[in-house]
C-alpha cells in the first residue's frame, strides 16, 4: 500500500501472534549453540538459514532442519563451515602453548568445546604482558562459540554476570585482576550447573530466573584468586612470554587463521 504500518496495529498483530504461540503453538526448550538429543549432538551454525551439525558415532553432517530449537544472542556470530580432514595439531603453532604440558591442557579444555552433559572446567590463561594471553581466549573462543563479545570485561554486578554467563555457550573475561566470592561463587555454579535469581525489574514479588552452566575463559596478569572450590574447578595455564624474534602482529596471526580455514 506503499504506506507505514501505524505502530498500534503492529503490536495488536504481535499480540494476536504471541496469543497463538501460547495456546496453539508447540513448546520447545530453548538451547544456547549446542544440544543433545537421544545420542546426537547438534551445534546451531549461527548462520541466517539455521541449519546445524548434526553429531553422532557414524561422523558428522551439515543439516537443514535441526529437530531442537535453539536461542541467539545479539553477541552471537557464526561458526566457521567445518571442513573433514583437519588436524588439531595446527592449532598449536596459532597460540601460546610452547610446552606439551599446556598443549594437553588445552586440547582438554578444547574437548568440553560441545558437552552438552556433565561438569565443566573453566580456563583461566595466566601471564606477563606479552604472552598473547588475549589473544589465545580469542582463538579459542572464535572456533567453538564466535562472538562479539570475546574481549568483554567482568561485569562488576552479580547479575550482569550472570546475564553474560547465560547468553553464551562459552564466555569470556579479559585481563582480569583477580576475582570476589560473590563472583567465584557464580563460577562455581556456572561449572557445576544452577540458577542466578533476581527481582525482575519493575516488580516487587517477582523473580527473573537465568540458568548458569557453561565453561569460561578468562585471562589476567594477576591470580584467579585463593578459593579452594573456584580453583578445584578450573584449569590454570601459566603462559611464558614469545621470544621477540617469533613475535607478530595480530593481523599477520588472522591472516594464517584464514589462509588455513
Amino acid at each position: 500500500m506503499a504506506k507505514v504500518v501505524s505502530g498500534t496495529a503492529i503490536r495488536d498483530a504481535i499480540n494476536v501472534l504471541e496469543g497463538k504461540a501460547i495456546y496453539d503453538g508447540k513448546e520447545y526448550e530453548l538451547y544456547v549453540r549446542k544440544a543433545q538429543l537421544g545420542n546426537k549432538i547438534y551445534v546451531d551454525l549461527g548462520d541466517d538459514r539455521w541449519r546445524a551439525i548434526e553429531i553422532s558415532e557414524d561422523g558428522w553432517k551439515i543439516i537443514e532442519d535441526c529437530p531442537v530449537r535453539f536461542k541467539r544472542s545479539k553477541n552471537m556470530l557464526p561458526l566457521p563451515i567445518p571442513e573433514r580432514g583437519g588436524e588439531i595439531d595446527v592449532l598449536k603453532g596459532l597460540i601460546n602453548a610452547q610446552t606439551e604440558e599446556n598443549w594437553i591442557l588445552v586440547l582438554a579444555r578444547l574437548t568440553q568445546a560441545f558437552w552438552c552433559k556433565g561438569l565443566y572446567a573453566h580456563l583461566y590463561l595466566r601471564g606477563t604482558q606479552g604472552t598473547a594471553k588475549s589473544y589465545m581466549m580469542q582463538t579459542l573462543k572464535a572456533i567453538s562459540d564466535p562472538s562479539a563479545a570475546i574481549k568483554r570485561r567482568l561485569p562488576k554486578s552479580e547479575r550482569d554476570a550472570a546475564i553474560a554467563i547465560g547468553s553464551e555457550a562459552i564466555s569470556c573475561f579479559d585481563n582480569m585482576s583477580g576475582i570476589d566470592d560473590s563472583m567465584a561463587d557464580l563460577w562455581c555454579v556456572a561449572s557445576t550447573g544452577g540458577v542466578s535469581t533476581q527481582r525482575a525489574l519493575f516488580t516487587d514479588d517477582e523473580e527473573a530466573v537465568i540458568n548458569l552452566k557453561c565453561p569460561i575463559i578468562a585471562n589476567g596478569i594477576a591470580d584467579l584468586g585463593q578459593r579452594g572450590d573456584l580453583l578445584d574447578r578450573t584449569i590454570v595455564i601459566d603462559l611464558e612470554p614469545i621470544p621477540e624474534s617469533e613475535r607478530k602482529t595480530e593481523k599477520e596471526m588472522q591472516a594464517a587463521t584464514d589462509t588455513l580455514s
